[in-house]
C-alpha cells in the first residue's frame, strides 16, 4: 500500500500536468493575439503621424470608417485612396509600418521631398502609385524589396538620377511609368527580368546610353515608350522578339543606323514612331508584314530611297509621316489606298504628279506635300478637310476653287500656279466666241512689262510667258500670239 506522501505527490502532479496542458494554448493565443493589437497599434500610430485625418481626432478605433482607407476582415489596413486630395509636405516615413497594405495611391497631390526608405518595408504592396506631385531626389533601391508590386507609377514628378538596377527583382510588375521626370543614365539590363511587364513608360527624361537588348525578354509587353530621352545607337535587332508590342515609341532620342527590318516581325504592332532620329539608309520594307498599323511616323531621319509601294498594304492606317529626309522618286498610288487622316511627305525630293488617286482618300484631314519636286496640276479630286500644304514644288495650272479657303501660303513657291487667291494671278478663261488675236512681236513691240492680263501688268517676261501658257497650253509658241477672252480676260498692249 503506497504511503500518503506518495499518493500526494501523484495527485500534485497530474493537477499541475493537466494545467500546463490547459494554460500552454491560452498563452499562445493571448501572444497571437497581443501581436495583433500590437499591429493594429502601430498602424494607427502611423496614421496619426500623418496628419491626414486629424479632423477626426485621436480616435482610431474607427479608422477603418475613414476617408480613403479600406480595412481587411482583421480591421488591418489594406488600401489608402488619397488621390487629388490638396495634399502637401512630405511623404510621411511612417507609412512604411503598414505592412499589410496592398495598395496606395496618393497621386495627383503636391508631395514633395523624397520618396522614404522605409517604404520598402512595405512587402505586401501591389500598387504604388505617386504620380502628379513634386517628388524630388532618386528612387530609393529599397522599392526592390517590393516583390508583389503589380503597378509602380511615378511619373510626373521631378525625380532625378538613374533608375535603380534593383526594380530588376520586381517580376510580378505589370506596369512601369516613370515618365515626365528628370532620370538620368542608363537603362539597367536587369529590367530584362521583368518578363509579366506589359506596359513601360519611360518618356521624357533624361536617359542616355545604349537601349539594352535585353528588353527583348519582356514577351509580354504591349506598350514601350523611351521617346522624349537621349538614347543612342542602333535600334537593336532583338526588338523584334518582342512579338506582342503594339506601340512602340522611341522618337525624339539620339539613335543612329539603320532601321532593321525585325521589326516587321511585330505583326501586331499598331503605333510606330521613330521619327527625330539620326536613322540613316533606304526605307526598307519594315511595314511589310504590319498590316494592323494606324500611325507611322518615320520623320526628321537622314532616310534616303523611294517609298516602299509596300507601304500601302496597311487598309487602316491612318497617320503616315516620312518628312524632312531625303526620300526620292515619285509618291507610289498604293500609298493613297491607306484611308490616312494625317498625310506628311514634306521637305524631301519627291518628283512626278500628284498620283490622281488621292480622290479615294475621303477621309484625309491634314495633307502636307510642301518642298518637294512634284510637276503637273491639282488633282481636282483633292479635298482635304482640315488643312493642305503644298508650297514650293512646281505645280501649274488652276487652284481648285474648293481649295481656295485655305491660306495662301499653303501654295506659295508654285510660280506658275493661278486662282483665285491673295498672292496669285486670277487663270485666264476658256476662248469664247470673243477672242482676238494680237501679233506679240509686232503689236507689243516685245516690251512684256506694256502688257496687262486681267488687269495686272506683266512685268517680266516670265509673267507673260506664264499668261500665254495659261489661255494656250504649254506647248504653244507664246512669242506668236495670246488668245484671251474678251468678257472675262481684258488682255492690253498699249
Amino acid at each position: 500500500m503506497a504511503s500518503p506522501v506518495c499518493f500526494t505527490t501523484l495527485v500534485l502532479s497530474h493537477v499541475l500536468i493537466s494545467f500546463v496542458v490547459a494554460i500552454v494554448p491560452t498563452l499562445g493565443t493571448g501572444s497571437t493575439r497581443l501581436d495583433t493589437i500590437s499591429s493594429l497599434e502601430m498602424e494607427s500610430e502611423a496614421l496619426l503621424r500623418t496628419g491626414w485625418w486629424s479632423w477626426h481626432s485621436n480616435d482610431t478605433s474607427k479608422r477603418c470608417t475613414w476617408p480613403g482607407i479600406l480595412c481587411d476582415n482583421a480591421r488591418s489596413i489594406t488600401r489608402i485612396y488619397l488621390y487629388h486630395n490638396y495634399l502637401t509636405g512630405q511623404l510621411p516615413q511612417s507609412l512604411g509600418k503598414l505592412t499589410r497594405l496592398k495598395e496606395l495611391n496618393l497621386s495627383g497631390n503636391s508631395f514633395e521631398g523624397s520618396i522614404p526608405l522605409d517604404w520598402g518595408n512595405l512587402k505586401s504592396l501591389k500598387q504604388l502609385d505617386l504620380s502628379n506631385n513634386q517628388i524630388l531626389g532618386p528612387i530609393p533601391s529599397t522599392l526592390g524589396n517590393l516583390t508583389n508590386l503589380k503597378m509602380l507609377n511615378l511619373s510626373k514628378n521631378q525625380i532625378s538620377g538613374p533608375i535603380p538596377s534593383t526594380l530588376g527583382k520586381l517580376t510580378n510588375l505589370k506596369q512601369l511609368d516613370l515618365s515626365f521626370n528628370q532620370i538620368t543614365g542608363a537603362i539597367p539590363p536587369t529590367l530584362g527580368r521583368l518578363t509579366n511587364l506589359k506596359f513601360l513608360y519611360f518618356t521624357s527624361n533624361q536617359i542616355s546610353g545604349f537601349i539594352p537588348s535585353e528588353l527583348q525578354n519582356m514577351k509580354s509587353l504591349v506598350k514601350l515608350y523611351l521617346n522624349e530621352n537621349m538614347l543612342e545607337g542602333p535600334i537593336p535587332y532583338e526588338i523584334g522578339n518582342m512579338k506582342n508590342l503594339v506601340a512602340l515609341d522611341l522618337s525624339k532620342n539620339r539613335l543612329n543606323g539603320l532601321i532593321h527590318s525585325s521589326i516587321s516581325y511585330l505583326s501586331r504592332l499598331r503605333y510606330l514612331y521613330l521619327d527625330s532620329n539620326f536613322l540613316e539608309g533606304p526605307l526598307l520594307q519594315v511595314v511589310e508584314n504590319l498590316n494592323d498599323l494606324r500611325c507611322l511616323n518615320l520623320s526628321n531621319n537622314q532616310l534616303i530611297g523611294p517609298i516602299p509601294s509596300q507601304i500601302g498594304d496597311c487598309s487602316i492606317l491612318q497617320e503616315l509621316s516620312l518628312s524632312n529626309n531625303q526620300i526620292i522618286g515619285s509618291i507610289p498610288f498604293e500609298v493613297l489606298v491607306c484611308p490616312s487622316h494625317i498625310l506628311d511627305i514634306s521637305h524631301n525630293f519627291n518628283e512626278g504628279e500628284i498620283p490622281h488617286q488621292f480622290g479615294i482618300m475621303v477621309n484625309i484631314s491634314i495633307l502636307d506635300l510642301s518642298h518637294n519636286k512634284l510637276r503637273g496640276m491639282i488633282p481636282k479630286s483633292l479635298r482635304p478637310k482640315e488643312k493642305v500644304n503644298l508650297s514650293y514644288n512646281f505645280l501649274e495650272g488652276p487652284i481648285p476653287h474648293y481649295l481656295s479657303g485655305f491660306p495662301p501660303d499653303s501654295f506659295r513657291g508654285n510660280k506658275h500656279l493661278c486662282g483665285k487667291i491673295s498672292g496669285f494671278f486670277l487663270c485666264p478663261s476658256t476662248p469664247s466666241n470673243r477672242v482676238i488675236m494680237l501679233k506679240v512681236g509686232l503689236q507689243c513691240n516685245m516690251e512684256p512689262e506694256a502688257c496687262y492680263c486681267r488687269d495686272q501688268q506683266l512685268s517680266s517676261s516670265a509673267h507673260f510667258t506664264w499668261c500665254a501658257r495659261m489661255v494656250f497650253g504649254p506647248n504653244e509658241a507664246t512669242d506668236i500670239a495670246v488668245l484671251f477672252c474678251c468678257n472675262l480676260v481684258q488682255f492690253n498692249c498699249n
